[in-house]
């Protein structure tokens, strides 16, 4: 396998595309979710059964209410800065080539390679796959793989996921 795309990224994409890296990586979603399941909980064990639980009640409310800033500031704050950085770095239109063994982004001189054993897990979106290397990731926009998607999946799957499906972020 031998492809060499173009991609151009609009503000856009890249804010969607960081947030969901921002839920896969902090399971922002679900502490929410069970910071209003105790808290529904604790009310109802309070009014329903005459329980005295004011003091975890009120944490978690704290709980709540700091799982809901750092969704906000998740989903509004931090996409537009990382793409800023992004920007200035000149990161949002490149060429990317994707060989058997190797991920190469960029041309001439300033390329870089990473190959598939650097990357652990693999996470699809609408617009692109992220290759995570621990806590960094890197981004394939699935604009610069062209008809053949379905063929890089595979391959990700296979070098990176390591026969496993890749797990999908809408």
């Amino acid at each position: 396998m031998n492809i060499t795309g173009t991609y151009q990224i609009s503000k856009e994409d890249f804010e969607e595309i960081y947030r969901a890296h921002c839920h896969y990586k902090f399971h922002l979603r679900r502490s929410m979710y069970l910071s209003v399941a105790l808290l529904v909980f604790g009310v109802t064990m309070e009014q329903g059964f005459a329980m005295d639980l004011g003091w975890v009640n009120t944490m978690d409310s704290v709980l709540f209410v700091i799982s809901l800033l750092c969704n906000l500031f998740c989903d509004f704050y931090l996409p537009k800065e990382e793409y800023k950085r992004f920007h200035a770095q000149k990161k949002d239109q490149g060429v990317i080539s994707i060989q058997e063994d190797i991920l190469i982004y960029g041309e001439g001189s300033q390329a870089v390679s990473k190959e598939w054993n650097q990357f652990k897990r693999c996470l699809e979106t609408k617009k692109a796959f992220l290759l995570y290397q621990g806590d960094m990731f890197s981004i394939l926009w699935k604009e610069a793989c062209g008809e053949q998607v379905d063929e890089v999946r595979t391959l990700l799957s296979q070098k990176i996921n390591h026969g496993r499906p890749i797990i999908t972020k809408k």
